[in-house]
């Protein structure tokens, strides 16, 4: 963690000690109440995280008032407006995951989100107009502070490379930390451009208002999390025809350069803590390329597979023509043949991204999934589930 990483916590009951379980040394760290006579003098200062507890411990009252998290979040972004400053990233921050479960998510059926909101904060983030959530209940305390140091390095490597002035599009790229070296750079880079990055540097170095916020939402809220410029671990094992626990194997002793290659597509830039492994689609579809050449040549995959990557410990797929599938509540649920899914236009999914699969068996489970659904394919959900 860097030492220059600053995080303000505003909780009306966590003491210092607690909050520096979340965030430990050598990281600055500032715990306020909303209530506190110095918060206004802790807002002018330069933060790379404001974590805002959801629990306040206050009741709504007649009159508007900041009783809870949400509210001083609102609070907080009409105050930026007011005073034309620029906030950092801003996360909610409670022990009790369950209490936005009435809140229709971004991305997904218009339903509410109906639970935890872990493992959704991507779709729910951009509704509560924070840039993530945290839970900090539970016995998980150094994951949740690597989370949130993820988090703030991806605030402070976005305020460096950026400054006030907005984003072009080279920072952006040296903003993800893509490598200068790579045979698949150029591919990496089209991939960028084509996710809809938020280039916004000015002419005469004007500011913008969310500054480098808004490189830190791109990455977050609609590029790491679906298939596009990354991938997750099952659509690369559906890539390379290996099982998602095989892809350990096949970068695990870097012993030939295929498998220092692959291993390099392995994304580990800004915010990565933030998501189960992602990678470089470009990286992973030079390595695939690779197999796949050889395959037609007549090669034995598997053999292909151990060849390159120095590693007898290769499984291959069972499925046929496999996909990674979602389930309902749109997150990766493994992996299926591709006769036994549809393909999903959920609402809200980035249209940059690779359009989602889903068994047909789940996709018929609810109404709402029909209309996500190409019209040709909606009979599928009608047809006997044996077939």
């Amino acid at each position: 963690m860097a030492a220059s990483m600053r995080v303000w916590i505003i909780d009306d009951t966590m003491s210092e000690a607690e909050a520096r379980t979340f965030v430990p040394l050598p990281a600055d760290l500032a715990v306020s109440t909303p209530d506190d006579d110095d918060f206004s003098d802790r807002l002018d200062e330069l933060w790379d995280l404001i974590l805002v507890d959801e629990n306040l411990g206050k009741q709504p009252g007649a009159t508007p008032a900041v009783f809870d998290g949400s509210s001083l979040v609102g609070w907080l972004r009409a105050e930026a407006r007011r005073s034309g400053r620029q906030l950092p990233c801003v996360a909610i921050f409670t022990t009790q995951p369950d209490l936005f479960d009435k809140e229709v998510p971004a991305v997904g059926p218009a339903r509410p989100i109906g639970g935890s909101f872990v493992g959704r904060e991507a779709h729910l983030a951009p509704v509560l107009d924070v840039e993530w959530l945290f839970a900090k209940n539970g016995d998980e305390k150094a994951i949740i502070a690597s989370k949130i140091s993820s988090l703030a390095f991806a605030q402070e490597a976005a305020r460096i490379q950026f400054g006030a002035n907005g984003a072009s599009f080279d920072e952006l790229v040296a903003f993800l930390g893509l490598g200068a070296n790579l045979a698949w750079r150029a591919s990496a880079i089209s991939s960028v451009e084509r996710a809809r990055p938020p280039v916004s540097e000015a002419m005469g170095n004007a500011a913008t208002f969310r500054g480098p916020v808004s490189a830190v939402r791109w990455l977050i809220h609609e590029t790491l999390p679906y298939p596009g410029a990354f991938l997750s671990d099952d659509q690369v094992a559906t890539r390379l025809g290996v099982t998602p626990n095989a892809l350990n194997a096949l970068i695990r002793d870097l012993a030939t350069d295929w498998s220092r290659a692959l291993s390099e597509a392995v994304y580990r830039g800004p915010a990565a803590s933030l998501f189960p492994r992602r990678w470089w689609a470009a990286g992973v579809a030079d390595a695939s390329l690779t197999v796949a050449i050889a395959v037609r040549e007549g090669q034995d995959k598997k053999q292909v597979l151990q060849a390159l990557s120095g590693s007898d410990d290769v499984a291959l797929l069972r499925e046929r023509d496999p996909v990674a599938i979602v389930n309902g509540d749109m997150i990766d649920a493994g992996i299926a043949p591709a006769s036994k899914c549809v393909q999903l236009r959920p609402r809200g999914w980035p249209p940059q991204c690779e359009e989602p699969w889903m068994r047909i068996t789940e996709a018929a489970s609810a109404p709402w999934f029909r209309h996500m659904i190409d019209p040709s394919d909606q009979p599928l959900l009608d047809a006997p589930a044996d077939e």
